[in-house]
């Protein structure tokens, strides 16, 4: 079933539809409809990693089962061949078919798939096969509610385009085509929500796993500082980002940070004592470091999601994009995220130097510095390093 009634005439040829079906179990169920499969051989593929995120992922391992069906009344089973670790191919489809999988998501960082009683995430990435040779048409995803007495008041927090969703936000979401569909994280549950206008944009922030209620005045006045001072510095003319509004997902937990950017969104993992709540005491340095990561991610919806390597022109999503400029799209970044803390007052001069300071030393103590250069260094992130949020550390 579809969360709520749309004509088919209405839907692309290629169209998504995920199911939070079992929350104890941490399972979604996936439908992909294929209008117009290859009748010379349909490839499926699960991507291997998700852009952001530089390392090999094997999204196609949570993948517990797999089936292929002719579409329509007749419903009927047909084979699905696997080729390698994270492709299929359907060798005789004439007609329309379903591709039916379950996934298991139990991953809480920003770049998979979650699912349990409290909350769902999910990146199409981890959950949506890509249909080769027609990764660059328009695709639909439909979101289902869990039949759950524990998800009874969930709402849908995304920024894809609405097609035709109800007042909790299920139903019908619409992308230009597959990379379209995996900029836009998902997130259900239970939400505080935030909202503000920066340069006359709105922009609100989703957060799940609070404790006690958000601070949202001062949230809200930090955030529309530091938002505004990004916009006024990528966009010095018009003053307006490219975007028609912008969403931060928040998942709070006991110990976590990370982020992940979109072109009109980010995912972001951070401790619950880094949020201003009212009536608790805030660790102002905690604090700042969220608004660091804050800045940071909104930063990359400039640097990376519109201004990127060649060799993410298109992401190949099957292999490693290998580039010598990651040391500038992630290094800039993290010198801008903490300048953009300063230049929207959030911080004062002292505490910007002492960042900067806290950075320096951080880099001298590296000895990766004295044996690979930043570009090399760059090219070899797939094998060699990871990538936080604030540097490129070496791994010896």
């Amino acid at each position: 079933m579809t969360p709520i009634d749309m004509n088919a005439s209405d839907l692309p040829a290629i169209q998504y539809t995920v199911w939070p079906t079992d929350l104890h179990g941490h399972r979604f169920q996936v439908k992909l409809h294929i209008a117009n499969p290859d009748p010379q051989g349909q490839i499926l593929q699960m991507p291997a990693w998700i852009p952001g995120s530089y390392l090999i992922r094997d999204f196609s391992k949570h993948i517990e089962s797999i089936e292929a069906f002719t579409a329509g009344s007749s419903r009927k089973k047909i084979t699905l061949e696997r080729i390698d670790n994270d492709q299929w191919i359907l060798s005789d489809a004439n007609s329309a078919v379903d591709i039916v999988t379950t996934v298991y998501a139990f991953d809480n960082s920003v770049r998979a798939a979650y699912l349990d009683t409290e909350r769902a995430f999910f990146n199409a990435t981890s959950l949506c096969l890509m249909v080769k040779g027609q990764t660059h048409v328009p695709c639909s995803l439909a979101i289902t509610p869990p039949e759950s007495v524990h998800a009874e008041s969930w709402i849908v927090q995304t920024r894809l385009t609405s097609a035709k969703t109800d007042a909790r936000g299920f139903g019908f979401y619409l992308a230009k085509n597959y990379d379209d569909l995996i900029d836009h994280p998902v997130a259900m549950g239970e939400f505080q929500i935030v909202r503000w206008n920066s340069n006359s944009t709105p922009h609100s922030m989703a957060i799940q796993g609070w404790l006690h209620p958000i601070d949202v005045t001062r949230l809200t006045n930090d955030l529309q500082a530091i938002c505004s001072a990004t916009i006024n510095l990528f966009e010095p003319k018009t003053k307006r980002p490219l975007f028609s509004s912008y969403l931060f997902l928040v998942n709070a937990v006991l110990n976590g940070y990370g982020g992940l950017e979109h072109r009109n969104s980010t995912a972001l993992l951070c401790r619950r004592d880094q949020l201003p709540q009212k009536d608790t005491p805030l660790d102002e340095a905690s604090y700042r470091e969220f608004l660091g990561l804050c800045s940071h991610e909104y930063f990359h919806a400039w640097l990376v999601k519109r201004i990127q390597p060649k060799a993410f022109q298109p992401y190949e999503l099957s292999n490693r994009n290998h580039t010598r400029l990651l040391w500038l799209f992630e290094g800039f970044t993290s010198y801008y995220d903490d300048l953009q803390l300063f230049r929207s007052k959030r911080i004062n001069l002292g505490a910007y130097l002492k960042l900067v300071s806290d950075n320096w030393n951080g880099v001298l103590r590296g000895p990766g510095r004295l044996k690979q250069s930043l570009a090399d260094s760059s090219f070899d992130a797939w094998k060699n390093i990871i990538k936080s949020t604030k540097t490129l550390q070496m791994r010896w």
